[in-house]
């Protein structure tokens, strides 16, 4: 028996040296699992922090098209108020132009009013020294 038993001793001690190449693909086998696990969190928190700035950015650009929108909004006031207020000094212009004209008008009228009175007091004057020549006072 003894001899039996240390021929099944042997067999189980070559057998577990002989698995050995198994045990090592198996631990290698093992190493790359965990290796593709690891690899798979970093990939899960790369793409958690992915998504995570993905919100940022489209927070970012919400408030950015809201801003435009605003200052959209705001041009077109300026603009609008731009456009009023030179209707309005257009207006102006055209009022200070047609008073202008009216004032040249005016001095003209005066003007020729003057010169027609300078005649007057001319003709009067002539009318006068014909009439003192002649003897005959007005006064």
């Amino acid at each position: 028996m003894e001899q039996a038993n240390g021929e099944d001793c042997q067999t189980t001690r070559g057998s577990l040296f002989e698995s050995r190449p198994d045990i090592e693909a198996i631990d290698k086998l093992l190493r790359e699992q965990e290796s593709i696990e690891e690899r798979k969190r970093e990939e899960n928190s790369k793409k958690c922090i992915l998504d995570q700035e993905a919100t940022l950015l489209s927070e970012l650009l919400h408030q950015a098209l809201k801003r435009v929108q605003e200052l959209d909004s705001e041009i077109g006031t300026t603009m609008s108020q731009i456009f009023e207020r030179q209707k309005y000094n257009t207006a102006v212009e055209t009022l200070f132009d047609e008073e202008a004209d009216k004032g040249k008008k005016m001095s003209e009228t005066l003007r020729s009013m003057e010169i027609h009175e300078a005649e007057q007091v001319r003709l009067i004057d002539a009318i006068t020294d014909h009439l003192d020549s002649r003897g005959i006072s007005i006064t």
